[in-house]
């Protein structure tokens, strides 16, 4: 009688192991992709901020989170450029104690309200007009179909138009100044030569910003 050995026809237990491991990395890999394209990507801006050593605007890139809707984009854009520049050769565009008090779209058109530390500004050459001017540019490139955006600094439209809205303006403006700071007589220098509240030429033409529109830095007449 002929007997034969049975043929072993089990799978070695480190094969065994490879093929478990092979197919938990490719299940996981699928539920990666699969995770990838049904979550929101974070949307890539454009910030725009100085140059410390030359004063030049110039680009930041950054990753923000996806909001619900356009006019959150957009304020979101807003609160990041408040905090600042991520690069250490670069300043921030306005003062680190200004915060953003509203922020709303209507008809393309974007109302936004600051509190009044945007006032102020750091130290150096670069006037209000020009760091809002930044900030506007930053909506812009970011949201190209925004046609026009109004800033307000404490509730109070800071306007292009007639010299009475500008006069009542600084007024606020030097109110608030002086009672921030203890030196009286330094508040009344500041009030002579700071961009806002004096009277130099170009600096008073706030604030109304319009897409693909220049702004014309001659003084009003």
């Amino acid at each position: 009688m002929l007997f034969e050995s049975p043929v072993n026809t089990a799978i070695p237990r480190a094969r065994r192991a490879a093929i478990v491991l092979g197919g938990l990395l490719g299940l996981f890999l699928i539920v990666s992709v699969v995770v990838y394209l049904i979550t929101p990507q974070w949307a890539k801006r454009v910030l725009f901020f100085p140059e410390v050593n030359t004063h030049r605007f110039v680009a930041e890139i950054r990753y923000l989170p996806p909001a619900d809707n356009a006019a959150d984009d957009i304020r979101l854009l807003l609160e990041d450029i408040l905090l600042g520049p991520s690069n250490f050769g670069n300043g921030p565009v306005v003062s680190p104690q200004t915060t953003l008090v509203s922020s709303m779209l209507e008809d393309d058109v974007l109302y936004a309200g600051f509190s009044r530390g945007i006032f102020n500004t750091p130290a150096g050459p670069i006037a209000a007009r020009e760091r809002l001017q930044a900030i506007a540019d930053a909506v812009f490139f970011n949201f190209p179909w925004v046609k026009k955006i109004y800033f307000f600094i404490d509730g109070a439209e800071l306007t292009d138009g007639p010299i009475r809205q500008r006069l009542e303006m600084r007024n606020v403006f030097a109110r608030a100044l002086i009672g921030t700071l203890d030196d009286l007589p330094a508040s009344l220098r500041l009030l002579s030569t700071h961009p806002f509240a004096s009277s130099a030429a170009g600096d008073r033409n706030l604030y109304l910003f319009q897409n693909g529109v220049e702004w014309d830095p001659r003084p009003l007449k």
